[in-house]
């Protein structure tokens, strides 16, 4: 099983426009390269030098639009669950039925 490591270089760009180099591989993603929106390469800090288990990690360390957008995102969909569950509630107790939970 010796062989090396498929590695991928991703670009990305971000809500803000920034764009980012990254490599994927099986230890995780890791940022290279950092330009702003306006093109400017960005000098990396040395405690930004690190691997991230997810793309979706990264992403949130580096972009605050993306958090932002994600956290809505959740927000939005964890409400919708909360109506989808208490309209099931609802109808269960305007049926006579008893729902399990307590």
């Amino acid at each position: 099983a010796g062989g090396d490591a498929e590695v991928v270089h991703v670009a990305v760009t971000t809500i803000e426009g920034g764009r980012l180099r990254v490599k994927a591989s099986e230890q995780g993603y890791h940022l290279l390269e950092y330009s702003n929106e306006d093109g400017t390469s960005v000098a990396m800090r040395k405690e930004e030098d690190v691997e991230f288990e997810s793309l979706h990690a990264l992403l949130s360390h580096h972009s605050k639009a993306y958090r932002e957008s994600f956290a809505g995102e959740l927000g939005d969909a964890l409400s919708a669950l909360g109506a989808l569950q208490g309209s099931r509630r609802s109808s269960s107790s305007a049926s006579g039925e008893e729902g399990g939970y307590s």
